[in-house]
């Protein structure tokens, strides 16, 4: 039988360098686990993608990188989102493969990061366990957020941090809930002196550098410290911990 190809869909990123470090870090690491598989790559911004054409870099979208693999003769495929939710950018995918069914013999979309309880727990561990704190110190993880209703999956994942012995875990985002105010509240309260943030991004892009860790007024690092709070930012995608790569594989594999 033909061998499955995949396809990676990111959001994408107009930073070259946590685009090479998050979405071509999964990639290579897809590459090694599956090396006889075809393996393709497209972002669903179209922004994105037309910063990146002025550098000369081209990437499809999903519906031109299935149209190539149609053209190719390719008959089965995977396509692995590296979206953390099952959100709006989750959907819109969803609706294109629903469109192109038919040209491919299987054409499967794989689950997003945090896709289940289980998924959540991992994550929370592996951040968890990749930063050192004391008893002064939180480590906050700040999200994108969503108006859509699976934004639900954040503040459950602080809730499972809690639940899963992470107390010093906490949960916000930056366009749903919980808000960044009421992540500094819950923080006073509990007595915490200092922060690490870090984004619950796949990719350590304009919200990591912009919103969470730049000197503006209203970043996450400026509300924290005008609320007597010291902060340290960690500029950091999800895609660069081995951990997380690993667990998008065991998504992924089990399409194959």
């Amino acid at each position: 039988m033909e061998k499955t190809a995949i396809l990676i869909t990111s959001f994408g990123t107009s930073y070259e360098e946590t685009r090479q470090q998050n979405i071509i870090g999964l990639e290579t690491f897809i590459k090694e686990k599956c090396p006889e598989h075809e393996l393709y790559h497209a972002y669903t911004s179209a922004v994105v993608r037309r910063i990146l054409k002025k550098r000369n870099v081209e990437v499809d979208s999903v519906e031109m990188a299935l149209d190539k693999m149609h053209q190719k003769g390719i008959k089965r495929v995977v396509i692995q989102p590296t979206h953390l939710i099952y959100g709006i950018e989750f959907e819109k995918i969803t609706q294109t493969v629903i469109q192109f069914e038919h040209k491919f013999e299987k054409l499967k979309v794989s689950t997003p990061l945090l896709a289940n309880t289980e998924d959540m727990m991992r994550v929370i561990k592996i951040l968890g366990d990749a930063f050192e704190t004391d008893q002064e110190t939180a480590l906050v993880l700040m999200g994108h957020g969503t108006e859509h209703y699976v934004n639900s999956v954040y503040p459950a994942l602080d809730y499972i941090a809690k639940a899963s012995g992470h107390e010093h875990i906490f949960v916000g985002t930056v366009e749903g809930y919980p808000e960044v105010e009421t992540v500094i509240e819950l923080i006073k309260k509990k007595g915490y002196k200092k922060v690490i943030l870090t984004p619950l991004m796949f990719v350590a892009g304009d919200h990591a550098i912009n919103d969470m860790a730049s000197s503006e007024s209203d970043s996450w690092k400026s509300l924290f410290e005008q609320n007597g709070i010291g902060v340290k930012c960690v500029v950091k995608g999800l895609g660069e911990y081995r951990g997380i790569q690993a667990l998008y594989y065991k998504h992924l594999s089990e399409f194959l």
